[in-house]
């Protein structure tokens, strides 16, 4: 082999060993680059995993702080001092239209013939007869069974 020949051979050799240098820089570079990525990633998402086990801890402690309230607020409350409040029968028929009105409704100093002030603005205003009611909301009006009863 003769001097050029080598000279040639060492400047290819070379040349390919600086390809190679250039390959494996950008090899690690690359690599570098995706193991920030990786690393911002993660970073994000442990962030973002963070600020829900904080909201959720928030709302335990929120509705903890509720059930605290709604728990001291039914011990102090007791159902047996509740009396319920009957206002009796639908039972008083008006003389000038006919309806049924409870006697709390009845005009204060009308006790033996009772008078209804809200009765049709007192006869002024006439409506027709209404000819025949369903029959399940005219059992549920005329009879005396406990279902009529509680209607």
């Amino acid at each position: 082999m003769g001097q050029l020949e080598m000279f040639c051979e060492r400047k290819n050799y070379l040349a390919r060993e600086a390809h190679a240098r250039r390959i494996a820089n950008k090899t690690v570079e690359n690599a570098e680059q995706c193991q920030s990525v990786q690393r911002q990633t993660y970073a994000h998402q442990y962030e973002e995993e963070s600020a829900k086990q904080t909201e959720m801890q928030r709302k335990k402690q929120r509705n903890a702080k509720y059930k605290v309230t709604k728990a001291a607020y039914c011990e102090n409350y007791n159902t047996n001092d509740i009396t319920p409040y009957n206002i009796g029968r639908m039972n008083m028929l008006c003389p000038e239209c006919k309806a049924l009105y409870w006697i709390g409704e009845k005009v204060a100093g009308s006790k033996k013939s009772p008078i209804f002030s809200i009765c049709y603005a007192k006869s002024t205003v006439q409506l027709p007869l209404v000819i025949s009611l369903p029959l399940l909301l005219q059992t549920l009006l005329m009879d005396e069974s406990i279902q009529a009863r509680e209607f």
